[in-house]
């Protein structure tokens, strides 16, 4: 079971299973079937990770948020366990990198800026910010690069905007754009805002200037409106992946854009 393909494979097969403990007996019960029915830490690891993609992206009877945390904090536990084992350094810190992985879906599957009618709490986001903060940390062990950086310190900031502690939003969205230009830089990519610049900063860029606006920068709402044309006109390019990125970027900030004023109305 080396492949992506039959790790997936694996986990549908026995998602059915799953589904049914989750219903019946709740989270506790999927957790106990897992650590009865499995020995192997392949095939535990798999589970626990992809669980996800039937928790969170599927449907279930009785589906919330605080089931998918509860399973996620396991996930996460197997994980650091596996890695503790671990007999040599390599083992080890891919064992962790699960966990960074977890973790940051946690904190992504938390965030209020998706196009879901799951309620969320303070609680929520509390936990979320947690999670990213605990992939900041560890992505900086495993020296993961600019980019998984980013994306951790963009979790960290959209969760700090939830719980309205602004000005470290704005920090953390600082930190994110930070690593995405210095990603496009190691990538050969434009980080000079314009519709050449890479999507990747420009989508940074939008955060990072939402965050301003909700701390009181009234000038940024005409910056976030340049970020958001650029995009629009990156939604153009022959490159269709190009393309593809800049319009979920700008339908992100859009939406995230409305869900902020929302609060503030």
């Amino acid at each position: 079971m080396e492949s992506f393909q039959q790790q997936q494979e694996f986990f549908r097969e026995h998602w059915p299973t799953m589904r049914q403990k989750l219903e019946s007996g709740g989270v506790e019960a999927a957790i106990s079937w897992i650590d009865y029915s499995f020995r192997d830490e392949l095939e535990r690891r798999v589970l626990f990770l992809f669980a996800r993609q039937g928790m969170v992206m599927g449907e279930w009877k009785g589906k919330n948020l605080d089931a998918c945390v509860q399973f996620a904090d396991a996930a996460i536990a197997e994980c650091l366990s596996q890695s503790a084992r671990a007999s040599d350094e390599e083992t080890r810190n891919r064992r962790l990198d699960s966990a960074n992985v977890a973790s940051y879906n946690l904190a992504a599957d938390l965030a209020w800026c998706w196009d879901d009618d799951l309620p969320r709490e303070q609680r929520h986001y509390e936990r979320g910010l947690k999670a990213a903060q605990e992939c900041i940390k560890w992505r900086r062990q495993l020296k993961k690069g600019a980019w998984p950086l980013s994306m951790a310190w963009w979790a960290e900031g959209v969760h700090r905007l939830a719980l309205k502690d602004d000005g470290a939003a704005v920090h953390s969205m600082q930190k994110a754009l930070e690593h995405a230009v210095r990603d496009a830089a190691e990538k050969g990519l434009s980080s000079e805002e314009g519709p050449a610049c890479a999507g990747t900063v420009l989508m940074n860029l939008g955060w990072l200037e939402l965050a301003k606006l909700r701390s009181g920068d009234g000038a940024a709402a005409e910056r976030l409106e340049s970020v958001l044309a650029n995009l629009a006109s990156q939604e153009e390019s022959p490159d269709e992946h190009i393309a593809a990125d800049a319009q979920f970027y700008r339908q992100q900030l859009n939406d995230a854009r409305r869900i902020v004023a929302d609060w503030q109305a």
